[in-house]
């Protein structure tokens, strides 16, 4: 095998070449991994430390949304955020309306209106931004396009598609193609219903639609189920592994099964990074399992007062990962479940029976890995900060919907700070 065709590399990051094992035995956060490339497919084992050096953390630098006043600041039910070079856009349902603000928080507009006329919308859902600004609007399954200036450039059709994905509904690439989820079937029989794939189906400016781009097939875990009548209801076990997936702006595909830390970024151009790190399973304390039972049953037997539990048992840790949120500059943010604790003043009786344990908030452990696969380091967030709908990330711009404890929604951008930044 020639050296072209395979490619063995060690690397300690930052560290000088004269550094032996024992330099980095005493520099524990220094990035030490292997990345193997065979052909198309590279494998980057994550070993120790990490190209950070620390924990990086987020730095307010806006805020909108308040509880009484303005009404181009009170926010309600948003949907989506996204974001140009100098524009921040918020989709709110509330309203319903796509929102305009500048890069300080100051609103300028409102994009669209509610109706189902050119430029209008009945159930806005999505948006993203390069240059021009794609709304997905689900109920009237099409596209809507806004120039910058506000005006509709183009008004998409998408035949009925009415498949709405984990977080975001669309996806926005740089050279202008919104890509939206779609449900991929060999036939229509019974039988083929198990071979159906989900796809993300691109639509460029002139309605056109592309070739689409695939998830691998998801291997989810048996959940438990429950019937009255016509009514069927169903929810996973607590902590148990599934696959997770997600679809980037640079068109790569994010997959991997979370019963170990590994997964995959799969490009257009066929080739893949399988990207591993070492890790130590997080343990479901006594209390926290039986409260997510409990949590369980209660929200079962909200439909069915007879149902037992009959499926798979909670497993004794937690997954290793349960969702990815890709940046538009490229680099993947991995949703980790951390330790949990009990909160002695939290009553569960006051939550509607949704099968969530309330009252064990979970940590969220948030890693950052480069394009490369590399790891970088951990995010530390505010405990108020939202993962739905997806965080729009863009280098060291983050912007995320937050919910302070009065209830308030607001939109916020921060800055990234990595360590030793002030």
């Amino acid at each position: 095998m020639t050296l072209s065709a395979r490619r063995i590399l060690v690397v300690l990051v930052f560290a000088a070449s004269a550094c032996g094992p024992e330099n980095a035995a005493e520099s524990p956060a220094q990035w030490v991994g292997t990345i193997n490339t065979e052909g198309d497919v590279t494998a980057v084992m994550n070993a120790s430390g990490s190209v950070w050096g620390g924990t990086a953390t987020l730095l307010e630098e806006a805020s909108i949304g308040v509880d009484t006043g303005d009404d181009s600041y009170m926010l309600g039910r948003v949907r989506s955020v996204a974001a140009s070079s100098d524009r921040i856009y918020v989709v709110d349902g509330q309203v319903p309306a796509l929102r305009v603000y500048d890069w300080s928080g100051r609103y300028l507009r409102d994009l669209g209106r509610e109706g189902e006329g050119p430029g209008e919308f009945r159930y806005p859902t999505g948006v993203d931004g390069a240059g021009r600004v794609w709304l997905h609007d689900q109920i009237s399954t099409r596209i809507v396009v806004f120039a910058p200036s506000g005006e509709v450039v183009a008004t998409l059709n998408l035949g009925g598609m009415r498949i709405s994905g984990d977080i975001q509904s669309i996806v926005v690439t740089a050279d202008g193609y919104g890509y939206v989820f779609d449900i991929v079937r060999p036939d229509e029989s019974s039988a083929a219903q198990s071979a159906a794939r989900l796809v993300m189906r691109p639509f460029g400016i002139d309605g056109a639609a592309g070739e689409p781009i695939g998830f691998p097939r998801a291997d989810n875990p048996a959940g438990l189920e429950v019937s009255a009548g016509d009514v069927l209801r169903f929810t996973t076990v607590p902590f148990r592994a599934g696959s997770v997936t997600a679809f980037a702006s640079t068109r790569a595909v994010f997959a991997g099964f979370a019963d170990t830390y590994r997964f995959e970024i799969r490009r257009p151009n066929d080739t893949r990074t399988v990207v591993e790190r070492a890790w130590e399973p997080v343990a479901v304390l006594p209390g926290e399992a039986a409260a997510h039972e409990q949590a369980v049953v209660r929200y079962m037997r909200d439909l069915s007062p007879d149902w037992v539990w009959d499926g798979p048992a909670m497993p004794p840790t937690k997954q290793a990962f349960s969702r990815f949120v890709p940046a538009e500059s490229g680099e993947i943010w991995v949703v980790r479940p951390g330790p949990a604790t009990f909160d002695p003043d939290c009553e569960e009786d006051s939550f509607e029976p949704d099968g969530e344990a309330h009252c064990w908030p979970e940590q969220r452990i948030i890693a950052v890995f480069d394009a490369e696969g590399r790891y970088l380091g951990e995010v530390r967030v505010p405990p108020d900060f939202s993962l739905e709908p997806r965080p729009f990330i863009r280098g060291n711009d983050v912007i995320a919907r937050v919910e302070d404890e009065a209830g308030t929604i607001m939109v916020k951008r921060y800055r990234l700070m990595l360590p030793g930044e002030r």
